[in-house]
């Protein structure tokens, strides 16, 4: 049994606009693994954008802002697909909630994810590749940011696996 993992870190930079905004951009920091005939490559980074203190920010798995990854793999065959996201992300002592939503992560055996089907449940989630192996999967995030959140910098792990036979 083959598997790769990929340990995805995004950074929340904050900065304070005024006294109730707060700009926010995150960076995904994915890497690719290899492993014989399989790789998965981080497509794009999960961004919050602009933020107001005590106003809770959702990134959509089919909004443009959403983290993408590509998966080659074998033909045609299923693979376990498991993402762990944090639950909180943290900069120095200050901390801010982060939540996966409920049925986030979407795949596809092409890079469209408005035709994509999503994972459900939290756990044991399975996935067919394409004909061609591909399979790509998008996940979005929840943030919300306190009345007195400071600024800073937080960060947080998300990690995606696949296992093939």
């Amino acid at each position: 049994m083959k598997y790769i993992t990929v340990t995805l870190s995004f950074i929340l930079i904050l900065c304070s606009v005024s006294v109730a905004q707060i700009n926010v951009s995150a960076t995904a920091n994915g890497t690719f693994g290899v492993s014989a005939y399989m790789t998965i490559t981080k497509l794009a980074d999960l961004d919050f954008g602009n933020m107001i203190k005590g106003a809770n920010v959702t990134v959509a798995s089919t909004d443009p802002r959403a983290a993408e990854f590509g998966f080659t793999g074998n033909a045609n065959t299923v693979v376990d697909v498991t993402m762990t996201f944090p639950s909180v992300l943290t900069s120095g002592i200050h901390s801010m909630n982060f939540n996966e939503p409920n049925n986030s992560v979407l795949y596809n055996t092409v890079p469209n994810v408005n035709t994509a089907n999503s994972f459900k449940g939290k756990k044991n989630w399975s996935a067919r590749t394409g004909a061609n192996g591909d399979l790509y999967i998008w996940a979005g995030g929840n943030v919300h940011p306190g009345n007195t959140q400071s600024a800073g910098t937080y960060t947080g792990v998300i990690q995606l696996v696949i296992v093939s036979p």
